[in-house]
């Protein structure tokens, strides 16, 4: 009977130990991003924003960051798959360069793809507007612009990775309380014996 409950108690320690190297699940699948409409823009021109993979429900605060540059746009609610579009009009007093949008919730902070902004100033209250699917005109593809500014990484903030919240002295603690119990029930077994 003794070396049942010497095996069940080992069992149920070395359960609870592999408890503690768990991964967190994610209900949403994958990391937050952002997906942008477009990779240049003019100041003051419309752009939307896609948000995938973030907490369902959550508020998000979005901010046009660049060069010397914070500038809060609002804040959008997730959607209950965790998705939100939002049409984002940029100021139109905004200087030409590289840019990038900074979703912020309470455990992400996430940055989109860099887009640059040059150009012309729209500030056309007509043109500031949602077009709707019948009014949209194409246009042939833009070309490179010589002189125009350039897309370099090097000028758009990075993201730290995601932080893990995981312990590791809780985890060392209990490794050595597993290990601590085994002996002793290794020590109690020779002394009845």
């Amino acid at each position: 009977m003794s070396r049942i409950r010497f095996k069940f108690i080992v069992c149920v320690f070395v359960f609870l130990f592999t408890l503690l190297f768990r991964e967190p699940a994610f209900a949403h699948g994958g990391e937050p991003r952002l997906e942008i409409s477009l990779e240049r823009i003019n100041p003051g021109g419309i752009m939307e924003v896609r948000g995938v993979d973030f907490e369902y429900e959550t508020e998000i605060a979005l901010k046009l960051v660049g060069n010397q540059v914070d500038i809060p746009l609002g804040s959008v609610m997730s959607d209950v798959e965790g998705i939100f579009v939002q049409s984002l009009t940029l100021p139109s007093d905004l200087k030409e360069g590289v840019y990038v949008l900074r979703a912020t919730t309470y455990d992400h902070v996430v940055y989109s793809p860099t887009f640059t902004v040059w150009g012309v100033a729209i500030i056309n209250e007509e043109e500031n507007v949602i077009l709707d699917q019948s009014d949209v005109q194409l246009e042939p593809m833009p070309t490179v612009v010589p002189g125009a500014p350039t897309l370099t990484l090097a000028d758009a903030p990075t993201a730290a990775g995601p932080t893990s919240e995981r312990n590791y002295g809780i985890v060392a603690l209990a490794g050595l309380v597993v290990i601590g119990t085994i002996i002793a029930f290794g020590v109690m077994r020779k002394r009845k014996s």
